[in-house]
């Protein structure tokens, strides 16, 4: 749950967009940027967060090696093509192509209660590029930055991190996977829910700010609402 503190690390970035840059530039930018945080920081945290379980679950250190190489194959592997330089379906198929190893791998090391949780970063990060795609016009429109300059302002930080600490604390966030997919989702959607809140206490009470905010929140649920295989 701590990685969506990148999210809004992601979201500032509208902030710093050349004024002077075609939108599609900007959307560019912070889209790709925002898929690189939840591939990068949070998914940096969960590799540890696996390795750690896996290693719980007798995973040797030799294999925790070879399993952190594998994770950093299949990121090397999604960072091309760039979001938006090609269709969303290719986009997301190559996010599959490049993950199935990993997942195989993951699957094979954690206990039988945690080998929903691959499957469920991977239909996240699905959802998250959806959400993307289909909110471009969106991301491009000048609400959306006017309204994450909010974030620059430390007192914003605080609630927003004030937040995710609560959450962290209410839901005993800790590195242990929960052991079903139901419980998990208690923890993560609390913790995701940080954002828009955040977002919307601060800024004005605009239909794009609450398009952008509603259509993330529904990205988070999606994941969450398919049934366990």
């Amino acid at each position: 749950m701590k990685g969506f503190i990148v999210f809004v690390a992601v979201a500032i970035s509208l902030v710093y967009a050349d004024e002077g840059s075609e939108k599609r530039a900007v959307i560019r930018r912070v889209t790709r940027e925002a898929i690189s945080g939840m591939g990068g920081v949070f998914l940096k945290q969960t590799e540890k967060n696996v390795i750690y379980n896996c290693k719980a679950n007798g995973l040797s250190y030799d294999g925790a090696e070879s399993l952190q190489n594998t994770f950093d194959k299949m990121t090397q592997c999604m960072s091309s093509p760039r979001i938006f330089s090609v269709p969303k379906a290719e986009y997301i198929d190559n996010i599959v192509s490049c993950s199935k190893q990993a997942i195989t791998e993951t699957k094979d090391c954690l206990p039988e209660e945690q080998k929903y949780f691959p499957e469920f970063v991977l239909d996240l990060a699905k959802s998250l590029v959806s959400f993307m795609y289909d909110d471009k016009p969106v991301l491009a429109s000048p609400e959306i930055p006017r309204c994450m300059k909010n974030f620059i302002r430390s007192e914003v930080q605080q609630d927003y991190i004030g937040c995710m600490t609560t959450v962290a604390a209410q839901t005993h966030d800790t590195q242990e996977i929960p052991k079903s997919k139901a419980e998990f989702c208690s923890k993560f959607l609390p913790a995701g829910n940080c954002f828009p809140k955040t977002l919307n206490k601060y800024c004005s009470n605009d239909s794009k700010v609450q398009k952008f905010t509603s259509d993330y929140t529904r990205a988070l649920e999606q994941p969450c609402e398919t049934k366990e295989q």
